[in-house]
């Protein structure tokens, strides 16, 4: 980074060789690279060349704007023509200096300059003076060099790009921006630089290198690049994100979703299947926002860490080149700060952010946040069910100009009040698209679902008994605050006793040991399990002689990566599952799961299923394998008995509803727990969907409210 380099406050050639001191290190640690010149050779490429071979390995660019050799005569009549006839004049200027291009520059340096251009890396354009400057020159002579932090560089001399300018007596002030009383003379030289380029000095007209030029010089590209860059990434900015756009082809509800949020004036939220693009769309929302505005501030909101990382990677695929904030990511503030003020002098079009949840919620951010000019500025919160909380709602700015939310599952389990912030937030749902229609229009793979029914012991139950006593009792006493925590810790004690049901293990070793046998494929298995389980699991599936690993909260991002790709390569059978994989995580080669941790929240079941019926070559179909608790099925009860037995198969019902009603082998799946639905006068259960079950439990509760 530029911090790193231990910079002088000013360099003479005296003393140093100021292209290879100075100009080469800068350009070695930055992204970008502005350069204002009276003069500029393709020799002195040849001297510089070291240094925009590591720019351009940056990812960087360098802008260059310099004076054309014009003759008087030249220079009246491009006074008094118009746009056209100025280009043919600067067309012919300038192929008179291209003729000696070839005999000026070494192989190296020539071929690097015609990939520079090429890849739309190395722009030049040229200041001609008109009024009171007229007979003279663009003479002056400075830089600004940036690097990936945000951290600025600004130099200011004499010294002209040029073979001789390196053997004359010349020298460079240094101004850095992180050095107290500097900053003003990086922002002025970048200013300066700003209205050049974009023709707004009223002492010079700027024109651009002409296309016939351009391919003139690219032709001397004699063999392969001189520098490794990522594909994507050439061509500039804007050409990137057309070219993206025409390479990747939107399916039909993709762009009716697009189109519905522009309907609803750019806010909303898109109610679409795991795995069915919402990524991609949200993005193009972006681009068709940055079309129609010709800037745009895009912040995108992520609930996970890993998260960043992955978004980080579609946005650069489209031209984007975010910020990371999170706690993993250090010195996002100042980068953030920087930028914002860059965007807001109207010295760049659009820059980008991704944020977790947790960041984007802190007084820090939203600080910075409502420091953006009010200029097209745009949110997408994904997984956006996630904001609902009173904590998380603080990331929920009211300084947006258009806001896209994303989510499977938008709505709050039991939280109604939640569901309803982000309903007012976001104004609507303004595209849905179910996993029927994606599974139907296959964007995702069947299923069949196989439901194992685990009836409760005796003593299980009887826990479940004692503590619903309980919890009834402190229910009934109000909401006082030390009563309403040992409601919580109670509940969870209940609830655990659903998830960790013994009974499950010994199906699971039945289901595993019965496949081993019959010598079918174990490979490309989850195992979902509940938090506090999960180590028991992986013992249990290795003693059968399985190859699985652990994928929880605790391994390091890098590990999970090699996890996944072991997996998806064949190299470990099975993945061990807890909460971490619910959301965001991609692993289409997944055909088989068992689902042992009995989540009754929707989105955290409907996150699970849609990661597994992702598409994959060879893949026609997913297995799902759920483990249903049940209570004792003894006929003897008492009627609170029965009400607590009932509760339960209410408890269980959402899940087995939801994955049922979607299988290829519904009805066969519904036979499984049929009987004992009937027993318990609860069949009609099996048409509800989970939202309606939650209806029927929390009947204070308004659909509409929800």
């Amino acid at each position: 980074m530029l911090k790193d380099l231990s910079l002088r406050a000013v360099y003479d050639s005296a003393e140093c060789e100021l292209v290879q001191d100075l100009i080469v290190p800068l350009m070695r640690e930055s992204i970008r690279y502005d350069r204002g010149v009276g003069f500029f050779t393709s020799g002195w490429l040849t001297v510089a060349f070291k240094g925009l071979v590591e720019l351009a390995e940056n990812e960087g660019k360098a802008r260059i704007i310099t004076s054309p050799m014009i003759s008087k005569s030249d220079l009246e009549a491009m006074e008094k023509g118009n746009d056209a006839k100025n280009s043919e004049l600067l067309y012919k200027i300038l192929s008179k200096a291209i003729e000696d291009i070839e005999k000026t520059l070494q192989e190296d340096p020539l071929n690097a300059l015609a990939w520079l251009i090429a890849d739309g890396l190395l722009e030049v354009k040229f200041a001609v003076p008109q009024g009171k400057l007229s007979g003279g020159d663009f003479h002056d002579k400075f830089a600004i060099f940036e690097d990936a932090e945000g951290d600025k560089v600004a130099i200011h001399g004499s010294f002209n790009d040029s073979i001789h300018g390196t053997l004359n007596g010349e020298s460079f002030s240094v101004f850095k921006l992180w050095e107290a009383g500097q900053e003003e003379y990086v922002r002025v030289h970048e200013n300066r630089f700003f209205d050049l380029w974009n023709s707004q000095n009223k002492m010079f007209k700027v024109f651009d290198i002409p296309d016939a030029i351009r391919k003139k010089i690219i032709q001397y590209r004699k063999y392969d690049r001189p520098y490794k860059i990522k594909q994507q990434n050439v061509e500039g900015v804007e050409h990137l994100i057309s070219d993206k756009a025409i390479a990747i082809k939107l399916r039909d509800y993709q762009e009716q979703a697009i189109s519905s949020w522009e309907e609803n004036n750019r806010v909303g939220i898109f109610e679409m299947a795991t795995g069915t693009g919402k990524t991609i769309t949200s993005l193009f929302c972006a681009k068709k926002v940055l079309d129609d505005e010709g800037v745009i501030a895009l912040v995108v909101v992520v609930p996970y860490l890993h998260l960043i990382s992955q978004w980080n990677k579609e946005m650069k695929s489209l031209g984007f080149n975010p910020i990371l904030c999170s706690s993993e990511n250090n010195n996002w503030e100042r980068r953030v700060s920087l930028k914002i003020q860059d965007y807001n002098l109207g010295m760049i079009k659009k820059f980008s952010i991704v944020v977790s949840h947790a960041t984007a919620a802190t007084d820090n951010f939203q600080e910075k946040l409502s420091q953006i000019k009010k200029n097209s500025t745009m949110v997408i919160f994904d997984e956006v069910h996630g904001l609902g909380s009173p904590k998380m709602r603080r990331a929920l700015s009211e300084h947006i100009d258009f806001k896209l939310g994303l989510s499977a599952t938008p709505d709050r389990w039991f939280d109604s009040e939640g569901s309803k912030k982000l309903r007012e937030y976001f104004s609507k749902v303004c595209f849905s698209f179910s996993l029927e229609d994606a599974i139907e229009k296959g964007f995702l793979v069947p299923y069949k679902y196989i439901p194992h029914i685990i009836e409760m012991s005796e003593e299980e139950f009887q826990k479940y008994y004692s503590l619903t006593i309980i919890i009834s009792r402190l229910m009934s006493q109000g909401e006082e605050e030390d009563s309403d925590s040992k409601l919580k810790s109670l509940l969870r004690k209940r609830s655990a006793l659903i998830n960790k049901a013994e009974g499950k293990e010994v199906q699971l070793i039945r289901i595993l040991e019965k496949a081993v046998k019959e010598g079918e494929d174990i490979s490309k298995t989850l195992f979902y399990c509940s938090v506090g389980t999960h180590k028991d699991i992986l013992r249990l599936v290795a003693s059968i002689g399985i190859k699985a690993r652990e994928f929880v909260y605790d391994v390091a991002n890098e590990e999970r990566e090699e996890i996944l790709r072991q997996f998806s390569e064949g190299f470990i059978q099975a993945i061990v599952a807890i909460k971490c994989l619910d959301e965001g995580v991609d692993i289409p080669v997944t055909e088989k799961a068992f689902i042992l941790a009995s989540t009754t929240n929707p989105r955290e079941f409907v996150q699970r299923r849609g990661r597994i019926l992702r598409k994959a070559t060879g893949k026609k179909e997913a297995e799902i394998h759920d483990f249903i608790v049940v209570p004792p099925l003894s006929f003897e009860d008492s009627e609170s008995l029965i009400e607590i037995k009932r509760s339960i198969l209410k408890r269980e019902m959402p899940r087995f509803a939801e994955f049922s009603g979607a299988a290829k082998n519904e009805f066969e799946s519904r036979s499984v727990i049929k009987e004992v639905l009937d027993q318990f006068k609860l069949a009609y259960l099996m048409d509800y969907k989970p939202w309606d079950i939650y209806a029927e439990n929390r009947p204070e509760d308004k659909m509409d409210e929800i």
